[in-house]
Protein backbone atom coordinates (compact mmCIF):
# COMPACT_ATOMS: atom_id res chain seq x y z
CA UNK A 1 0.00 0.00 0.00
CA UNK A 2 1.10 3.92 -0.60
CA UNK A 3 0.92 6.15 2.21
CA UNK A 4 -2.23 7.84 0.58
CA UNK A 5 -3.44 4.35 0.36
CA UNK A 6 -3.26 3.08 3.67
CA UNK A 7 -4.84 6.47 4.83
CA UNK A 8 -8.09 6.04 2.87
CA UNK A 9 -8.28 2.69 4.18
CA UNK A 10 -7.92 3.59 7.93
CA UNK A 11 -11.17 6.41 6.97
CA UNK A 12 -13.05 4.03 5.12
CA UNK A 13 -12.79 1.76 8.04
CA UNK A 14 -14.00 4.71 10.42
CA UNK A 15 -16.98 5.89 8.00
CA UNK A 16 -18.24 2.07 7.76
CA UNK A 17 -18.34 2.03 11.92
CA UNK A 18 -20.13 4.92 12.26
CA UNK A 19 -22.51 5.26 9.53
CA UNK A 20 -23.90 1.64 11.32
CA UNK A 21 -23.23 3.37 15.28
CA UNK A 22 -26.07 5.72 16.40
CA UNK A 23 -23.92 7.29 19.02
CA UNK A 24 -21.51 8.62 16.69
CA UNK A 25 -18.38 7.21 19.17
CA UNK A 26 -16.57 3.87 18.02
CA UNK A 27 -13.88 1.38 19.02
CA UNK A 28 -11.64 0.78 15.93
CA UNK A 29 -9.94 -2.55 16.26
CA UNK A 30 -6.53 -2.60 15.66
CA UNK A 31 -4.68 -5.46 13.41
CA UNK A 32 -2.55 -6.10 11.16
CA UNK A 33 -3.72 -5.93 7.77
CA UNK A 34 -2.47 -8.60 5.94
CA UNK A 35 -1.85 -8.60 1.68
CA UNK A 36 -2.81 -12.27 0.66
CA UNK A 37 -1.38 -12.33 -2.59
CA UNK A 38 1.91 -11.14 -1.26
CA UNK A 39 1.30 -13.00 2.07
CA UNK A 40 3.17 -9.75 3.95
CA UNK A 41 1.54 -7.15 6.18
CA UNK A 42 0.07 -4.10 4.05
CA UNK A 43 -0.58 -1.91 7.06
CA UNK A 44 0.81 -2.68 10.12
CA UNK A 45 -0.99 -1.33 13.70
CA UNK A 46 1.57 0.74 14.34
CA UNK A 47 1.15 2.44 10.88
CA UNK A 48 -2.48 2.77 11.97
CA UNK A 49 -2.02 4.06 15.08
CA UNK A 50 -0.14 6.99 13.53
CA UNK A 51 -2.68 7.31 10.99
CA UNK A 52 -5.20 7.99 13.39
CA UNK A 53 -2.94 10.39 15.43
CA UNK A 54 -2.50 12.33 12.27
CA UNK A 55 -6.15 12.43 11.27
CA UNK A 56 -6.71 14.05 15.01
CA UNK A 57 -4.29 16.76 14.20
CA UNK A 58 -5.85 17.21 10.73
CA UNK A 59 -8.89 17.14 12.93
CA UNK A 60 -10.64 14.72 11.07
CA UNK A 61 -11.57 13.50 14.19
CA UNK A 62 -12.86 15.01 16.97
CA UNK A 63 -11.33 12.83 19.43
CA UNK A 64 -9.28 9.76 19.88
CA UNK A 65 -7.70 8.00 22.46
CA UNK A 66 -5.69 4.60 22.66
CA UNK A 67 -6.42 2.12 25.50
CA UNK A 68 -3.29 0.40 27.34
CA UNK A 69 -2.76 -2.60 25.68
CA UNK A 70 -3.11 -0.68 22.40
CA UNK A 71 -5.21 -3.04 20.68
CA UNK A 72 -8.26 -0.37 20.60
CA UNK A 73 -8.92 3.28 19.96
CA UNK A 74 -11.99 4.83 21.11
CA UNK A 75 -12.57 7.49 18.18
CA UNK A 76 -15.38 10.31 17.94
CA UNK A 77 -15.76 12.07 14.63
CA UNK A 78 -17.13 15.65 13.85
CA UNK A 79 -21.35 15.85 13.53
CA UNK A 80 -21.60 16.57 9.97
CA UNK A 81 -24.24 19.12 11.73
CA UNK A 82 -24.00 23.09 10.42
CA UNK A 83 -21.31 25.20 12.11
CA UNK A 84 -22.83 28.15 13.96
CA UNK A 85 -21.79 31.64 13.08
CA UNK A 86 -21.66 34.63 14.96
CA UNK A 87 -24.61 35.41 13.83
CA UNK A 88 -26.80 31.95 14.95
CA UNK A 89 -25.39 33.40 18.69
CA UNK A 90 -26.79 36.73 18.43
CA UNK A 91 -29.92 35.58 17.38
CA UNK A 92 -29.69 33.37 20.50
CA UNK A 93 -29.18 36.03 22.31
CA UNK A 94 -31.91 38.11 21.04
CA UNK A 95 -34.50 35.08 21.38
CA UNK A 96 -33.89 34.83 25.23
CA UNK A 97 -34.36 38.90 26.06
CA UNK A 98 -37.10 38.99 23.52
CA UNK A 99 -38.56 36.00 25.43
CA UNK A 100 -37.67 37.23 28.98
CA UNK A 101 -38.98 40.72 28.41
CA UNK A 102 -42.53 38.93 26.69
CA UNK A 103 -43.16 37.79 30.76
CA UNK A 104 -43.58 41.60 31.94
CA UNK A 105 -43.25 44.05 29.72
CA UNK A 106 -41.72 46.29 31.68
CA UNK A 107 -39.19 48.78 31.13
CA UNK A 108 -35.76 49.48 32.98
CA UNK A 109 -35.53 45.43 34.08
CA UNK A 110 -31.84 43.57 34.02
CA UNK A 111 -31.61 40.29 32.93
CA UNK A 112 -28.94 38.02 32.99
CA UNK A 113 -27.74 36.19 30.07
CA UNK A 114 -25.87 32.82 30.87
CA UNK A 115 -22.06 32.86 28.97
CA UNK A 116 -20.99 29.62 30.73
CA UNK A 117 -18.05 28.59 33.56
CA UNK A 118 -16.19 31.40 35.08
CA UNK A 119 -12.29 30.93 34.22
CA UNK A 120 -11.39 30.68 37.41
CA UNK A 121 -14.11 27.84 37.96
CA UNK A 122 -12.42 26.14 34.67
CA UNK A 123 -8.88 26.52 36.57
CA UNK A 124 -10.06 25.06 39.74
CA UNK A 125 -11.97 21.89 38.32
CA UNK A 126 -8.74 20.99 36.18
CA UNK A 127 -10.88 20.92 33.26
CA UNK A 128 -13.47 19.04 33.68
CA UNK A 129 -15.72 21.99 33.06
CA UNK A 130 -15.82 23.83 29.73
CA UNK A 131 -16.48 26.78 27.75
CA UNK A 132 -16.80 25.79 24.84
CA UNK A 133 -19.87 28.43 23.51
CA UNK A 134 -18.42 30.77 26.21
CA UNK A 135 -16.46 33.14 23.38
CA UNK A 136 -19.03 33.29 21.02
CA UNK A 137 -21.76 33.85 23.46
CA UNK A 138 -19.90 36.88 25.03
CA UNK A 139 -18.75 38.40 21.41
CA UNK A 140 -22.66 38.35 20.41
CA UNK A 141 -23.65 40.33 23.81
CA UNK A 142 -21.37 42.91 22.61
CA UNK A 143 -22.25 43.02 19.10
CA UNK A 144 -25.94 43.76 20.66
CA UNK A 145 -24.58 46.58 22.79
CA UNK A 146 -22.46 47.86 19.75
CA UNK A 147 -25.71 47.46 17.84
CA UNK A 148 -27.44 49.61 20.63
CA UNK A 149 -29.90 46.94 21.23
CA UNK A 150 -28.20 46.46 24.64
CA UNK A 151 -27.73 49.73 26.39
CA UNK A 152 -25.37 48.60 29.30
CA UNK A 153 -23.68 45.10 30.51
CA UNK A 154 -21.41 43.69 33.26
CA UNK A 155 -20.34 40.57 33.60
CA UNK A 156 -21.48 39.10 36.92
CA UNK A 157 -20.82 35.38 39.05
CA UNK A 158 -22.85 33.43 40.78
CA UNK A 159 -22.15 30.21 42.75
CA UNK A 160 -23.23 27.26 40.63
CA UNK A 161 -22.66 23.32 41.81
CA UNK A 162 -21.03 21.36 38.86
CA UNK A 163 -22.06 18.17 37.29
CA UNK A 164 -18.84 16.43 37.50
CA UNK A 165 -17.86 13.25 36.95
CA UNK A 166 -18.23 10.36 40.02
CA UNK A 167 -14.84 10.51 40.19
CA UNK A 168 -13.88 13.47 40.15
CA UNK A 169 -15.77 14.81 42.94
CA UNK A 170 -13.05 15.88 45.00
CA UNK A 171 -12.25 18.23 42.88
CA UNK A 172 -16.23 20.02 44.11
CA UNK A 173 -15.55 23.28 45.94
CA UNK A 174 -17.11 26.42 45.18
CA UNK A 175 -17.23 27.04 41.47
CA UNK A 176 -19.17 30.06 39.72
CA UNK A 177 -21.26 30.55 36.42
CA UNK A 178 -20.90 33.78 34.57
CA UNK A 179 -23.85 35.92 33.05
CA UNK A 180 -23.51 38.95 31.31
CA UNK A 181 -26.04 41.36 33.74
CA UNK A 182 -27.60 43.13 30.42
CA UNK A 183 -30.54 46.34 30.52
CA UNK A 184 -31.96 46.45 27.00
CA UNK A 185 -33.27 49.04 24.96
CA UNK A 186 -36.77 48.17 24.52
CA UNK A 187 -37.40 50.11 21.92
CA UNK A 188 -35.45 47.78 20.08
CA UNK A 189 -37.66 44.78 21.14
CA UNK A 190 -40.71 43.56 19.29
CA UNK A 191 -43.87 44.74 21.06
CA UNK A 192 -45.75 41.88 20.50
CA UNK A 193 -44.43 38.30 21.43
CA UNK A 194 -43.55 36.77 18.26
CA UNK A 195 -46.34 34.13 16.34
CA UNK A 196 -42.47 31.85 15.46
CA UNK A 197 -39.82 31.85 17.82
CA UNK A 198 -37.68 32.02 14.31
CA UNK A 199 -40.06 34.69 12.40
CA UNK A 200 -39.71 37.21 15.49
CA UNK A 201 -36.18 36.64 16.05
CA UNK A 202 -35.31 37.18 12.47
CA UNK A 203 -37.27 40.57 12.07
CA UNK A 204 -35.56 41.40 15.74
CA UNK A 205 -32.15 41.30 14.04
CA UNK A 206 -32.70 42.37 10.84
CA UNK A 207 -33.67 45.52 12.51
CA UNK A 208 -30.90 45.65 14.96
CA UNK A 209 -28.75 45.74 11.58
CA UNK A 210 -30.64 47.99 10.03
CA UNK A 211 -30.70 50.53 12.58
CA UNK A 212 -27.00 49.56 13.79
CA UNK A 213 -26.26 50.56 9.92
CA UNK A 214 -28.37 53.29 9.21
CA UNK A 215 -26.31 55.69 11.68
CA UNK A 216 -23.06 54.99 9.51
CA UNK A 217 -24.87 55.37 5.87
CA UNK A 218 -23.91 59.33 5.58
CA UNK A 219 -20.75 58.90 6.22
CA UNK A 220 -19.92 55.61 4.65
CA UNK A 221 -21.02 55.00 0.94
CA UNK A 222 -21.09 51.80 -1.22
CA UNK A 223 -19.88 49.84 1.47
CA UNK A 224 -21.74 46.85 3.61
CA UNK A 225 -22.33 47.62 7.59
CA UNK A 226 -22.10 44.57 9.78
CA UNK A 227 -22.27 44.66 13.15
CA UNK A 228 -19.00 44.30 15.02
CA UNK A 229 -18.46 45.17 18.44
CA UNK A 230 -14.68 44.23 18.95
CA UNK A 231 -13.03 47.69 20.12
CA UNK A 232 -9.75 46.87 17.88
CA UNK A 233 -11.20 46.72 14.65
CA UNK A 234 -12.01 50.31 15.10
CA UNK A 235 -8.29 50.72 14.27
CA UNK A 236 -7.64 47.14 12.26
CA UNK A 237 -5.65 49.37 9.81
CA UNK A 238 -3.15 50.08 12.19
CA UNK A 239 -2.49 46.03 12.71
CA UNK A 240 -1.72 42.80 9.95
CA UNK A 241 -4.54 40.55 12.28
CA UNK A 242 -8.18 42.15 12.73
CA UNK A 243 -11.14 40.16 14.55
CA UNK A 244 -14.55 40.45 13.18
CA UNK A 245 -16.72 37.99 15.34
CA UNK A 246 -15.66 34.31 14.81
CA UNK A 247 -13.59 35.70 11.58
CA UNK A 248 -9.99 36.69 10.78
CA UNK A 249 -8.62 39.35 8.81
CA UNK A 250 -5.26 39.72 7.10
CA UNK A 251 -4.34 43.46 6.23
CA UNK A 252 -8.34 43.95 6.01
CA UNK A 253 -8.98 40.43 3.96
CA UNK A 254 -11.26 37.49 5.15
CA UNK A 255 -9.11 34.51 6.34
CA UNK A 256 -10.78 31.28 5.28
CA UNK A 257 -9.66 29.22 7.97
CA UNK A 258 -11.16 26.25 9.47
CA UNK A 259 -13.01 26.83 12.94
CA UNK A 260 -12.53 23.54 13.87
CA UNK A 261 -9.01 22.96 13.41
CA UNK A 262 -6.82 23.13 16.08
CA UNK A 263 -4.72 25.71 14.20
CA UNK A 264 -7.43 28.49 14.23
CA UNK A 265 -8.20 27.40 18.32
CA UNK A 266 -4.55 27.74 19.02
CA UNK A 267 -3.90 31.46 17.17
CA UNK A 268 -7.38 32.53 18.78
CA UNK A 269 -6.09 32.05 22.37
CA UNK A 270 -2.96 34.21 21.36
CA UNK A 271 -5.36 36.53 19.77
CA UNK A 272 -6.95 36.82 22.59
CA UNK A 273 -4.26 37.13 25.07
CA UNK A 274 -2.26 39.87 23.17
CA UNK A 275 -4.81 41.20 20.12
CA UNK A 276 -2.68 43.83 19.57
CA UNK A 277 0.73 41.93 19.26
CA UNK A 278 3.41 41.82 21.68
CA UNK A 279 5.11 38.56 23.89
CA UNK A 280 2.84 35.91 25.20
CA UNK A 281 4.11 33.90 27.85
CA UNK A 282 3.66 30.10 27.91
CA UNK A 283 2.25 29.83 31.46
CA UNK A 284 -0.71 32.15 30.13
CA UNK A 285 -1.22 30.21 26.71
CA UNK A 286 -0.98 26.70 28.54
CA UNK A 287 -3.57 27.05 30.89
CA UNK A 288 -5.83 28.27 27.98
CA UNK A 289 -5.40 25.35 25.89
CA UNK A 290 -6.01 22.82 28.77
CA UNK A 291 -8.99 24.85 29.53
CA UNK A 292 -10.26 24.89 26.21
CA UNK A 293 -9.16 21.98 23.79
CA UNK A 294 -10.06 19.14 25.61
CA UNK A 295 -7.91 16.80 23.68
CA UNK A 296 -4.84 18.64 24.21
CA UNK A 297 -6.21 19.37 28.47
CA UNK A 298 -3.81 15.99 29.98
CA UNK A 299 -0.33 16.53 28.15
CA UNK A 300 2.90 17.85 29.24
CA UNK A 301 4.20 21.24 29.22
CA UNK A 302 6.64 20.30 26.72
CA UNK A 303 3.99 18.64 24.26
CA UNK A 304 1.28 21.21 24.61
CA UNK A 305 4.18 23.53 23.18
CA UNK A 306 5.05 21.15 20.18
CA UNK A 307 1.59 21.71 19.75
CA UNK A 308 1.35 25.17 19.91
CA UNK A 309 4.32 25.32 17.69
CA UNK A 310 3.05 23.18 14.93
CA UNK A 311 -0.34 25.17 14.63
CA UNK A 312 0.71 28.36 14.60
CA UNK A 313 4.29 28.26 12.47
CA UNK A 314 4.83 24.32 10.82
CA UNK A 315 4.47 24.94 7.12
CA UNK A 316 1.73 22.09 6.70
CA UNK A 317 -0.84 22.75 8.96
CA UNK A 318 0.56 25.89 10.56
CA UNK A 319 -2.07 29.09 10.57
CA UNK A 320 0.57 30.76 9.01
CA UNK A 321 0.39 28.53 6.09
CA UNK A 322 -3.33 27.87 6.22
CA UNK A 323 -4.04 31.30 5.72
CA UNK A 324 -1.41 31.87 3.22
CA UNK A 325 0.55 34.67 5.10
CA UNK A 326 4.23 35.19 4.20
CA UNK A 327 7.13 34.79 6.84
CA UNK A 328 8.06 38.01 7.51
CA UNK A 329 6.06 41.28 7.69
CA UNK A 330 6.29 44.64 5.83
CA UNK A 331 8.46 45.85 9.26
CA UNK A 332 10.82 43.18 8.82
CA UNK A 333 9.61 40.93 11.58
CA UNK A 334 7.99 37.46 11.76
CA UNK A 335 4.10 37.79 12.30
CA UNK A 336 5.07 34.90 14.88
CA UNK A 337 8.00 33.42 16.75
CA UNK A 338 8.64 31.61 19.08
CA UNK A 339 11.04 32.86 21.99
CA UNK A 340 12.06 29.23 23.22
CA UNK A 341 12.20 29.37 27.03
CA UNK A 342 9.45 32.06 27.45
CA UNK A 343 6.46 32.19 24.59
CA UNK A 344 5.53 33.77 21.94
CA UNK A 345 6.02 36.96 20.19
CA UNK A 346 3.20 37.63 17.95
CA UNK A 347 4.16 40.48 15.79
CA UNK A 348 0.65 42.23 14.38
CA UNK A 349 1.92 45.97 13.05
CA UNK A 350 1.53 49.07 14.89
CA UNK A 351 1.83 48.20 18.60
CA UNK A 352 3.94 49.18 21.02
CA UNK A 353 4.68 45.65 22.50
CA UNK A 354 5.21 43.74 19.20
Amino acid sequence: MTAEEKIEYVKDAIEHQIAINPSGSILYRLYDVVDEMEDAVALSKSDQIRIIYKLREDNYLKHCSLNDLETHFKIEKHSDVREKTSIDFVMEAISFFQSEYDKVKLKGLTYNYQLGWSEESIYLSESFLKRDEYPEKLEAIKELKSANFISEYKIVSNIATPDLPDQHNDHLGIFFMDYASCTLNEDQLSKEAPKSTDFGTDSIVKKVIHEHSHKFQNSIQEKSITINSNPNNRQADKYFISKKGMDFYYKGQYLDLSRRSDYYKVFSIIFSLAPNGGEIPYSKILKRIRGEMKAHEDKTDVDLKKVIHRNLTERGNGFQRKGNLKEYEDNGKPLLAVEHGIGIIFNNGDSPNS
